[in-house]
């Protein structure tokens, strides 16, 4: 059934006609989803974006709906509106997926592995107003329900059957980039801090999230790009919000999920070149770990990788991608939509 269901919002969102980008300033761009990632397979899917463009507001809409090699589902709408001073954020997911637990730690074995299925869903809202020029300080909210396959209860770890949370915070973020997506020049910063909670009386853990991007443009279609992302959790922290280390977007090469524990660090640097009129080029480098209470140099993971891009909408910048990423333990091969960061 789930898979009919999937079947037809593929459909849908690759048959959406150009009703909604009657006008001038709007457009959709739909784009089949090929990808592949070494926790899911092949991924065959369908994307919709839709973009409105005005003097002092825009908008943006992104509908996908994805199945899996590994018979595993995700379906996600996300939305952006902005207004002069005002920003406005919704987000709301499902998904029915197989991932992999080796251990708590940054030090698991890779033979370790057991396979567990996570599903349920996800909404999330924001909304933020300009305090600087560029700058805006927001409120952040966010309610999930996971139930979750693992064969086994993890000591000292919270809720390892699944999780049922909501969180409250306050969010701050900065933006110059030329646009969001293939930026060529610009900061990004984005600060989370949530409380989560079982019940509005129950407190179980607060979580701190910060994202930096920045990117300099060298020449005409060359660009550098550097990211770090921290992610710092106390509390009971229950298992599907352990920070993670490893996916498609940051430390390619690591497995999905390869080490997770109570907090998280992790950088990459990507240089950016083209090739031959669609075509372009990256090559790119990651350090990172996850920690429980003291950050070690020492016990830092490495990758590196190179790319290849092919452009779907030159004035968004969207592109498909082909990554080949090398960690310490093995390499790892992606195809996905949009750049990692």
């Amino acid at each position: 059934m789930l898979k009919k269901i999937i079947l037809l919002m593929i459909l849908i969102i690759l048959s959406t006609t150009n009703i909604l980008a009657a006008e001038p300033e709007t457009k959709i761009i739909r784009v089949p989803i090929i990808a592949r990632s070494p926790e899911t397979g092949v991924i065959l899917g369908g994307m919709a974006i839709y973009l409105k463009e005005e003097e002092e507001k825009n908008l943006k809409v992104d509908l996908a709906a994805m199945y899996t090699q590994e018979n595993q589902a995700n379906i996600f709408l996300k939305s952006y509106k902005g207004y002069d001073d005002k920003k406005l954020e919704l987000g709301i997911s499902y998904q029915d997926w197989i991932s992999k637990f080796y251990g708590i730690g940054n030090n698991t074995d890779i033979d370790n592995e057991e396979k567990y299925n996570s599903k349920g869903f996800k909404v999330e809202g924001s909304i933020s107003k300009e305090i600087i020029n560029d700058g805006f300080l927001g409120l952040i909210t966010s309610y999930e329900d996971y139930s979750l396959s693992l064969n086994k209860e993890i000591e000292g770890i919270e809720e390892s059957k699944g999780i049922d949370l909501l969180s409250l915070g306050l969010k701050y973020s900065y933006d110059t980039r030329d646009r969001r997506m293939n930026t060529r020049s610009g900061q990004y910063l984005n600060y989370e801090a949530k409380t989560y909670y079982y019940s509005m009386d129950d407190y179980k853990f607060f979580k701190h999230d910060i994202d930096y991007r920045f990117f300099k443009s060298i020449s005409n279609e060359h660009t550098i790009g550097f990211q770090t992302k921290l992610e710092i959790n106390r509390g009971e922290i229950p298992f599907q919000s352990l920070a993670s280390l490893g996916n498609s977007n940051i430390m390619r090469g690591v497995i999905n999920g390869r080490y997770i524990d109570n907090n998280k660090f992790a950088a990459q640097i990507e240089y950016r070149y083209p090739i031959h009129k669609k075509f372009s080029g990256v090559v790119f480098a990651s350090i990172g770990e996850v920690y429980e209470k003291d950050f070690k140099t020492d016990q830092l993971k490495e990758s590196y990788g190179l790319g290849v891009r092919y452009n779907l909408d030159k004035e968004s910048g969207i592109n498909m991608r082909l990554d080949l990423a090398f960690g310490q333990e093995e390499s790892q091969f992606y195809v996905n939509i949009g750049e990692s960061f």
